[in-house]
């Protein structure tokens, strides 16, 4: 439990932090988007040795390189909103939110795990957070 809430207070830290840092830049979209993603791989290399690192399969392998493609597109479109002029206090919290929409949905249709009254509840909470987040 102590290990869950770790690391989920450093991804808040990260993902929380990185969009101001980068506007603070002043660069275009796509420079953020090319530096931030280049950078990214140093700190994964050094995490690397604390995970364990089993056989690559074909179709791991493919799974892997279709997710990359996706998050790429996220990645790039979520550069050109941390680089708008929009508010970041309501754009991020609204999309973090809504990827939580899409997360629920994957884990119900892919993963088929179980549709509970708290997890209704707490879609439907944040459904109405994003909407007046971006209100």
């Amino acid at each position: 439990m102590a290990n869950q809430v770790v690391l989920t207070l450093i991804t808040a830290i990260g993902f929380g932090l990185w969009p101001s840092v980068a506007r603070l830049s002043g660069l275009s979209p796509i420079m953020v988007g090319l530096i931030v993603a280049s950078v990214t791989v140093i700190p994964v290399i050094f995490a690397a040795p604390f995970f364990e690192i089993g056989p690559v399969t074909k179709s791991g392998f493919l799974m892997a390189f279709t997710a990359g493609l996706i998050n790429g597109v996220g990645f790039t479109a979520y550069s050109k909103l941390v680089s708008s002029n929009l508010e970041l206090s309501k754009s991020i919290p609204a999309m973090i939110v809504l990827s939580l929409l899409v997360a629920f949905l994957s884990g119900l249709f892919i993963f088929s795990e179980k549709l509970t009254a708290e997890k209704i509840i707490g879609i439907v909470l944040a459904v109405f957070s994003s909407w007046f987040l971006l209100k």
